[in-house]
């Protein structure tokens, strides 16, 4: 009941151990179940811990979520690339630390799962500036 098909139970993250004193105690556990003398996960409840169990959502929306940072970071590298060779590079390292300075601002106080993934995806925009106009001052730098 509750755990999936071919695959191993995993026990309660709140026991912190392999079995519980009691199929009560176990029960006071809204996501595990008492099966076999030991307390294990119930892997058909939403995750209640971390992101997932925050904002309410399925895996996937966790995978985007993972996704959107390589998105943002992915579309505007070659964007910052290419206005190197028109505005000062340090000029948009400094707009691009900017943008990953207000994306963890946006991340540590977004009410909602769009509003993180928003975010995700501005930090990666962040990122992108330094991706493709650090490496050469390192490099002279270090001459």
């Amino acid at each position: 009941r509750g755990l999936v098909a071919g695959t191993l139970p995993t026990f309660c993250v709140s026991c912190n151990s392999t079995s519980m004193a009691s199929a009560d105690e176990c029960a006071a556990q809204t996501s595990c179940e008492w099966e076999g003398g030991a307390c294990h996960f119930n892997a058909t409840v939403r995750p209640q811990f971390g992101i997932g169990g925050s904002f309410g959502i399925s895996e996937t929306e966790q995978g985007i979520l993972a996704g959107a940072f390589m998105g943002g970071y992915c579309a505007f590298s070659p964007v910052f690339a290419l206005a190197s060779s028109h505005f000062p590079p340090f000029a948009l390292m400094s707009l691009g630390l900017f943008a990953w300075v207000m994306s963890c601002i946006m991340a540590a106080t977004s009410p909602t799962y769009h509003g993180l993934l928003i975010a995700r995806v501005v930090s990666g925009i962040g990122e992108a500036s330094f991706q493709c106009l650090a490496p050469p001052f390192i490099d002279d730098a270090a001459s």
